[in-house]
């Protein structure tokens, strides 16, 4: 049976539990959280030695982890068998090892919690997928949207007691991207550092170290204004910075001048009919109504043929022989010349 995050999480913490779990997906975030949510929780302390068994997926296979399935619990209700990167069980998705997953899932011992982590897509298509889907509980953790991780933020923040100003959860949804380890670290990070109960730009630069100055929502504003100066200084800026990658600075510019087209067909321009035309975040609605009076549509489209072209530069395809921050500089001064 299929089940979503939220729901498998919940059903965990009442102590609702099933025979196997399969957890499945390129998103390894939400996978660690169940599982280790069922490493810590099931089993009380004194009854993990005899009844846990966390096993690697490189060192064992199939035939191995079921035989422990088979096993009863010694003095206790379960035996739980969490197997990492099982992925890499030396017969994992191979005929031997389906037989015998097939065979397990049919009849699985009612006492065993078997958790399968799983750090990629399972092919949908083979018939150990549908067996799994009927007689499992599988869950499959995919990558959040980019344009959902501000909003994740928020929330991730929230269950901690905290508030994050929205144009700071959109900076930082901006800087770090969607993998979601690296985002929890910093953010945690940033709580362990901070014990202020909102999170401003303040405490991200202070303490996750991205510029409220410098940064890609502030050359967005500068290249919307055809603020030449500012432009050029903040391009120059995040050019040079080690941790930035000129590849999501120019996704985001992208998407900013695409909203900036949507402005320009929107059939009207009051604030909430634009909000929902163009999907914008409320805070960055002034940046689009600059932007729309300094590029017309033509422009737009010129400016993200630009952007088209320095993003097969930045990934290597016909790249001039120059780094990152005249890169940067150079798509600036080409858009801002449009």
């Amino acid at each position: 049976m299929k089940v979503e995050f939220n729901n498998l999480l919940a059903e965990l913490k009442k102590g609702v539990y099933h025979p196997v779990y399969m957890l499945c997906g390129e998103e390894p975030y939400f996978i660690d959280c169940i599982s280790n949510y069922i490493e810590k929780n099931v089993l009380p302390d004194d009854e993990k030695d005899f009844n846990l068994s966390v096993i690697y997926g490189k060192d064992s296979n199939m035939s191995n982890v079921l035989d422990s399935a088979l096993r009863l619990p010694m003095m206790s209700e379960h035996n739980v068998i969490v197997v990492k990167e099982a992925q890499n069980l030396s017969d994992f998705d191979k005929d031997a090892g389906n037989d015998a997953l097939s065979k397990y899932i049919n009849h699985p011992t009612e006492s065993t919690i078997l958790v399968f982590c799983v750090k990629k897509k399972l092919d949908s298509r083979k018939k150990i997928y549908k067996e799994i889907e009927k007689n499992c509980i599988l869950f499959e953790s995919s990558p959040l949207e980019d344009r959902n991780m501000a909003a994740w933020i928020t929330n991730y923040l929230k269950d901690k007691d905290r508030i994050i100003e929205p144009q700071t959860a959109e900076l930082l949804a901006a800087q770090l991207g969607n993998n979601l380890t690296i985002v929890t670290n910093e953010l945690d990070k940033l709580l362990i550092l901070s014990s202020a109960k909102t999170i401003t730009s303040k405490e991200v630069e202070e303490n996750v170290g991205i510029s409220k100055e410098f940064n890609v929502f502030e050359l967005q504003k500068a290249i919307g204004a055809r603020d030449m100066f500012k432009s050029i200084q903040i391009a120059q800026h995040l050019g040079r910075n080690p941790k930035n990658s000129i590849i999501p600075n120019i996704a985001l510019l992208f998407t900013f001048f695409y909203k900036v087209m949507l402005y320009h067909e929107s059939p009207s321009k009051d604030d909430a009919s634009l909000l929902a035309y163009i999907g914008a975040n409320r805070f960055f609605l002034m940046d689009y109504k600059i932007a729309a009076r300094n590029y017309s549509l033509a422009q737009c489209a010129q400016v993200m043929s630009i952007l088209r072209e320095f993003d097969a530069y930045s990934k290597g395809i016909d790249a001039p022989s120059i780094g990152d921050e005249e890169l940067l500089r150079e798509m600036t001064i080409k858009i801002l010349l449009c």
